[in-house]
């Protein structure tokens, strides 16, 4: 697909934009995670494709080892660290002169930003909202054999977003939503307390891929993810032992250590623990997979169900956002607890598309049509060149 050509410019100069996150998708340094990968993607794109005329620069709301503050740049853009006192902060926020904020998410943390400019525009990328229904779910999370609650399950603190937006209106500051599933929408007003009179669809950014697929010869489950309770990597292991034929590859590392959280102890002998991977050796990696298997207890729309499908590997998984896992994979029904009591499903869905090539081959195929036709840097350019429109900043 070609992409479209856009001007971002404004009055001849870049439109500059600063991309808040909490973090940057940069290992040993900030958290890897979701908002952290579409920080990074943004970046990517905008810093790479010099013909659109923008400017990024990447906003960091948490503070990183006084070491990492060295660190220039990131995916290609600047980055301006959350350093020194909170007055010099606002000073070098408002130095930037930016035309544009875009919210990864929203933190209460984000605040920094939000008002030491507080009429410069905020595009609001909503990619996990918490309504009270997701929170009693994750609420009940359990780590099996542990008396310890669970870390990374606390209740985000929405408060201080409703009376930023309504603050912001009062101001005259423009501000647009968007999300990158449409389901995701309905989740804003029970989660956050407001209702925008507009909620875009604003699609990822994957890269097309362009190399034959290639699955392993034996079959191979892989698990992408950091290791942590709300994942429940638990139920993946307690699977492996189960397919001791099968191998079992998982990506990703803890983001939290000792009471609270998890730790992969006398794993079997066909898990494969390769901590953070990245780049060609993922890419390598799930698109040889023959099925991504998701066992976490809530999710937005994970990057890796993308990620996975832009490699023809279905899913199995026990949340289904959007129908995607149902339509390119298959829903196992969702669990609340330590999640082990739908084991035997997690068990019968692996098994049929291990044995039926055919149906994991279609599921694969339809996932990367789909993923082609809508994550793509085209259909994302597109939106937000028209969210900018909306918010009168080529004026």
């Amino acid at each position: 697909m070609e992409q479209p050509e856009f001007d971002f410019r404004i009055k001849g100069r870049p439109l500059k934009v600063g991309i808040i996150s909490g973090e940057l998708f940069a290992p040993k340094i900030t958290g890897i995670g979701g908002f952290g990968w579409a920080a990074k993607q943004l970046s990517q794109c905008f810093s790479q494709n010099v013909e659109l005329g923008i400017e990024a620069v990447l906003l960091m709301a948490r503070k990183v080892e006084a070491s990492h503050t060295k660190i220039e740049t990131l995916h290609g853009s600047r980055v301006l660290w959350r350093t020194g006192t909170l007055r010099e902060q606002f000073r070098r926020i408002q130095a930037e002169k930016f035309d544009l904020l875009v919210s990864i998410d929203n933190q209460a943390i984000y605040r920094l930003f939000f008002w030491a400019v507080p009429r410069t525009p905020i595009l609001f990328w909503i990619r996990d909202p918490w309504p009270p229904a997701d929170k009693a779910l994750i609420q009940s999370l359990k780590i099996p054999g542990s008396s310890h609650p669970p870390r990374g399950t606390q209740s985000r603190d929405m408060r201080s977003f409703c009376l930023d937006y309504y603050l912001s209106q009062a101001l005259g500051r423009p501000m647009s939503f968007a999300v990158p599933a449409p389901f995701l929408a309905d989740k804003i007003l029970p989660t956050y307390g407001f209702q925008p009179a507009k909620i875009h669809y604003l699609p990822n950014i994957l890269a097309r891929n362009t190399r034959p697929v290639q699955k392993f010869t034996k079959p191979t489950v892989i698990v992408v993810g950091r290791l942590d309770p709300i994942k429940r990597p638990w139920l993946a292991v307690a699977l492996a032992e189960k397919f001791p034929t099968v191998d079992f590859i998982f990506l990703g590392e803890n983001h939290f250590k000792g009471a609270g959280g998890w730790e992969a102890e006398a794993l079997p002998a066909n898990v494969q623990m390769l901590g953070h991977v990245d780049g060609e050796q993922k890419a390598q990696l799930m698109s040889s997979a023959w099925v991504l298997l998701n066992t976490s207890i809530h999710e937005g729309l994970p990057v890796t169900f993308q990620e996975s499908l832009a490699w023809e590997t279905p899913i199995i998984s026990c949340v289904n956002p959007d129908q995607v896992t149902a339509h390119f994979g298959i829903f196992v029904g969702d669990a609340n607890g330590t999640g082990l009591q739908i084991l035997p499903k997690f068990e019968a869905a692996l098994n049929t598309l291990l044995h039926d090539s055919d149906r994991r081959e279609y599921l694969g195929k339809a996932g990367r049509i789909w993923i082609e036709s809508t994550h793509n840097q085209a259909n994302f350019l597109s939106v937000f060149h028209s969210l900018c429109q909306e918010m009168n900043l080529f004026l």
